[in-house]
């Protein structure tokens, strides 16, 4: 969202896969393949073994500090506002603290029988609060909906050991001398584990793709590379299938079993070749969030089903944290990038006659009184060839900020901030979406960023149809009186956001749910090359009424406009 800081957060975690594939090659697939027959010609074999080794206890303890790293984050974003998210949140940041520092005791010292069922315990804690935080309101629900499936093979083996030493007092160790309802548990167990993996790794595209997925299906690149892997997979099965069924085991801990039928490797080649598709494409999107996702699912498919040492339980968690995180703002990404994508374009403004406007827009909020008021312009040229026009004011004591976004003339999106900037990742504590009642505009606008506050009624009939609003805590009545809702259901299109203390942000896609004329008179601009400031002037001040109501006026921030880049600067002066 242009306009609002942004952090990343994931660069721990983009390191921990790039670590974690460089240990499954190495440590879990060619040392044992390469490990010579005879010990006297394994000089090379040594070091190729210490190297492993060195990647698997380096890929143990950035695993931990990936997960506290996620936690500090989860923890530095819990709503204090909304009880289920205190709830939910608090509860997983707890757990997951927990699990992380009894990972690090257990990689670090010998494993005990007691640390071992402490750290089952908390791993499985930590995913049941993992699939509560689903719950929450907002984020992708076919995200939500693939967070669970792809948890369901860890709870499957979590199942295993807990109920073995809590239901029949045993343990695992004790192999054929498990009491008679335990004696199976294990391997019955492994056999629902992989099937709930092949499952989730045949929905994965519907459940974790970018969307729209009829656009993304074809992309050929992730069609190459499932095909690609599904073929060298296949190839190897027919005919090194013992060698194949070695590489599965080690890898990953599946187990095709010495004579598996035709039909069921057919059924794991297609969802090898499925979970390769999701991951080449999560990886390869425009939206960040997705790529998340894809970081986190490639996170979940390296750690593989072995569960022999703490780093195979790490992992998994910190992919699926990852993946949870993303859900929050994958589909607000997504959505505002098809907004401005090929689907829909407002008829294009020629630069002279844009440059015109915008100089009629600061000759407007400067007013008579030119040198008693604070107002400039600057276009940027952005990425993909947008230019990206900023117009920053102080009106009444607030700092606004106007920024438009054009590619190839045609125009974006258009953006007003109040106030100063704030974190992208930050649920607003209000938010205000209007529902399209006029012609001229296609499909539905969208949506403001994801906030748990509730969904809220006024007493306003006609406002109430034309607008929906989440207010967190009773922001509804401070903003908007009679008055000030009657000239909101006239100007406001799009949807408006409030950070309390901080920030007052509007945005509209012009033609996308949304007038293509109001606030900027584009028809006119684009077929007459004349057009009045007048509309954008008076979405202004009724964005200055509704600031003042929550003393924006009172924050101390400079006016400047802040983007970077060359381009023609319309009205500098």
């Amino acid at each position: 969202m242009s306009g609002l800081a942004r952090t990343d957060r994931g660069a721990l975690t983009v390191v921990l896969l790039a670590v974690i594939a460089l240990e499954l090659a190495l440590n879990r697939l060619l040392v044992p393949v390469l490990r010579p027959t005879d010990a006297a010609a394994g000089g090379w074999y040594e070091h190729v073994d210490r190297l492993a080794l060195f990647i698997f206890y380096f890929a143990s303890a950035l695993a931990v500090a990936a997960l506290a790293r996620q936690l500090v984050g989860i923890g530095a974003t819990v709503s204090r506002a909304d009880r289920l998210a205190r709830v939910t949140s608090g509860g997983l940041v707890a757990t997951g603290t927990a699990f992380a520092v009894l990972g690090a005791i257990a990689i670090a010292t010998p494993l005990t029988d007691g640390l071992t069922f402490a750290f089952q315990i908390a791993f499985t804690a930590t995913l049941l609060f993992v699939l509560a935080t689903q719950v929450e309101r907002g984020g992708d629900t076919r995200t939500k909906i693939g967070i669970a499936l792809v948890a369901i093979p860890l709870l499957v083996h979590a199942y295993g050991p807990l109920a073995l030493r809590i239901v029949f007092d045993a343990h695992p160790s004790m192999g054929q001398n498990l009491p008679d309802g335990a004696l199976h548990l294990p391997e019955r167990l492994q056999a629902a584990g992989q099937w709930a993996l092949v499952v989730a790794a045949l929905v994965a595209p519907y459940c974790f793709a970018p969307r729209p997925l009829s656009t993304n299906a074809l992309r050929p690149g992730p069609l190459i590379a499932a095909g690609a892997v599904a073929i060298v997979g296949a190839v190897i099965v027919r005919n090194h299938y013992e060698d194949g069924m070695r590489l599965a085991m080690r890898g990953f801990g599946i187990d095709l079993g010495p004579a598996a039928p035709g039909s069921l490797i057919a059924l794991y080649l297609l969802a090898l070749a499925s979970i390769t598709w999701t991951l080449v494409a999560c990886w390869s999107a425009e939206s960040a969030a997705r790529r998340q996702i894809g970081i986190g699912l490639g996170l979940l498919a390296t750690a593989g089903y072995t569960f022999s040492w703490p780093m195979m339980y790490l992992v998994p968690v910190a992919g699926l944290l990852a993946i949870s995180s993303a859900a929050r703002t994958v589909g607000q990404q997504e959505a505002a990038a098809s907004s401005g994508g090929n689907a829909f374009r407002t008829p294009p403004i020629d630069d002279e006659t844009w440059v015109q406007y915008i100089r009629s827009v600061v000759a407007a909020l400067r007013g008579p009184h030119g040198d008693e008021l604070s107002t400039s312009a600057l276009t940027a040229s952005g990425e993909r060839d947008v230019k990206n026009t900023t117009v920053v004011t102080t009106r009444r004591g607030i700092t606004i900020t106007v920024r438009v976004s054009r590619a190839a003339g045609s125009i974006g999106a258009i953006d007003v901030q109040l106030g100063n900037s704030v974190d992208a990742t930050a649920a607003p504590a209000w938010s205000l979406h209007a529902r399209s009642e006029r012609r001229m505009a296609s499909g539905s606008h969208p949506a403001p960023p994801a906030t748990n506050a509730p969904p809220v009624k006024t007493e306003d009939p006609a406002f109430d149809r034309r607008f929906r609003i989440r207010d967190r805590k009773a922001y509804t009545g401070l903003l908007l009186d009679d008055g000030l809702r009657a000239r909101a259901t006239a100007l406001i299109d799009g949807w408006l956001a409030y950070w309390p203390g901080t920030c007052l942000y509007f945005r509209v896609v012009p033609g996308v749910g949304a007038p293509i004329d109001h606030p900027i008179p584009i028809s006119e601009l684009a077929s007459r090359g004349d057009g009045s400031p007048d509309r954008l002037l008076s979405l202004i001040e009724l964005l200055c009424d509704l600031g003042l109501r929550v003393a924006l006026d009172e924050l101390a921030s400079a006016p400047a406009a802040d983007d970077d880049g060359d381009g023609d600067a319309p009205a500098s002066e």
